[in-house]
């Protein structure tokens, strides 16, 4: 074996092992882009479950109710109005149903704590959500 054939494997033998230390990198990252969606539907779907027991109690009650919420990874959600309603938390959407509809839904950014009040009051036949403790 000649000495200049021995330096052509040795390169091309790193060659293939860059590539493949490439590859799993690229795997690494496209696994931990799908695990950290998720994470943000779970988030999602547990605050819109949340927002429609509360609310439904709300509704049969005819009592405000105030829920102290968990705040999303993100700082951010939105629940929207209908009796079928999104809540959209940290990047992730979820669907939840309530009893009565919800005429007014709610925004709220809480960056700065970790969790957050909210006011779900009856109001007529529907269900008004808003930012903070009930009166």
């Amino acid at each position: 074996m000649s000495r200049g054939q021995l330096s052509v494997e040795l390169l091309l033998a790193g060659a293939l092992l860059a590539a493949a230390a490439l590859l799993a990198s690229n795997y690494a990252s496209t696994v931990g882009e799908s695990t950290s969606q998720s994470s943000k539907l779970v988030q999602a779907e547990l605050l819109a479950a949340q927002i429609a027991r509360v609310a439904n109690a709300a509704c049969v009650s005819g009592a405000s109710v105030s829920l102290e919420i968990e705040c999303p990874s993100s700082g951010f959600a939105d629940i929207g109005t209908g009796d079928s309603f999104t809540v959209s938390a940290g990047g992730g959407a979820a669907r939840a149903r309530s009893a009565c509809p919800i005429s007014k839904g709610a925004a709220f950014d809480c960056s700065h704590a970790a969790r957050q009040w909210l006011c779900i009051a009856k109001a007529g036949s529907s269900i008004e959500i808003s930012e903070g403790r009930c009166g």
